[in-house]
């Protein structure tokens, strides 16, 4: 257990402990900001000793770093400069939402909305926690999570490699996971659509015209790519994705560079419907969309 440098005030009337740190802070000022303290420390009061150096108030579910950098913005004065570091304000925002406190709550989400860093899994998450007060990011990161084919399974591999990219199971709760997968699928649908009615102009292509054409590949195979690559693939993954493809049918074939020039990003996005189209259908589904067991309910009274 250890004090922390500068949040260790020797006129301080209450001792947290956060983990493995240890703060010396105001009662005053924490009941002044806080709900969630207000009321815990009118029950702690009953309690003796405890708040005291001996006996330290311990804060539920909330490290010490992220503890530090949410004090210091209660005791900092107002206007300045917090981290710009994106997982760091995101934690604040969580802890700041868990601990009631109010006036933190709307400093970090003014930081948060010059972010680029934060997971569309991560916003949404926090946006349906932080209801009404990030009710504005909900349809875009929704929008995010959809086109992106984020994996939502609880068991995700890269949820469980990569921190910064939780689990759905950690951020969502069922319902929202139930109308991401619709939603997924709704835009899978419309873009395989897209591409059967399109499989004539899609085969059509042959190596005389132009090399943004696909001109190079056999129709059937230029064919067969676009359709496993276009339905269910993030349009920033597609070059990436028909590469891959690509070298799984033919590993040993000669004159791959040339095929996947012909297969580039934007010979790719012709055969999907454009972006800002998908972006009103996946809204549209966010807006209206309701989970098949309310249908039954209603249907059933």
């Amino acid at each position: 257990m250890s004090r922390h440098s500068d949040l260790w005030y020797e006129d301080g009337t209450l001792v947290l402990q956060a983990n493995e740190s240890m703060f010396k802070v105001h009662r005053s000022i924490l009941t002044r900001h806080s709900e969630f303290f207000s009321d815990m420390l009118q029950i702690a009061q009953s309690a003796g000793d405890e708040g005291t150096d001996a006996r330290p108030l311990v804060v539920p579910y909330v490290d010490g770093e992220t503890m530090a950098e949410l004090l210091h913005i209660i005791y900092g004065p107002a206007g300045s400069p917090i981290t710009t570091d994106a997982f760091m304000l995101v934690d604040v925002l969580r802890a700041a939402h868990r601990l009631q406190f109010e006036a933190v709550l709307q400093i970090v989400a003014r930081a948060l909305e010059t972010q680029t860093d934060v997971p569309p899994l991560r916003r949404l998450g926090l946006a349906l926690t932080c209801t009404p007060l990030l009710d504005h990011w909900l349809e875009s990161a929704f929008q995010d999570v959809v086109l992106d084919f984020t994996d939502i399974s609880p068991t995700a591999a890269a949820a469980a490699a990569n921190p910064a990219q939780p689990s759905a199971e950690d951020v969502l709760d069922d319902k929202t996971r139930f109308r991401i997968l619709f939603a997924q699928m709704q835009v899978t649908k419309l873009r395989q659509d897209m591409v059967f009615r399109l499989r004539g102009d899609i085969m059509r292509t042959s190596n005389s015209t132009s090399s943004d054409c696909g001109g190079s590949l056999a129709p059937a195979e230029r064919y067969a790519i676009v359709s496993k690559v276009i339905p269910c693939t993030a349009r920033r993954r597609f070059y990436q994705k028909a590469l891959e493809e690509r070298t799984a049918s033919s590993p040993y074939r000669t004159g791959m560079g040339r095929d996947m020039v012909d297969l580039g990003q934007q010979y790719l996005e012709r055969w999907a419907p454009r972006q800002e189209y998908e972006m009103d259908f996946v809204s549209r589904i966010w807006r209206e969309f309701q989970p098949v067991e309310r249908q039954l309910d209603v249907g059933g009274a």
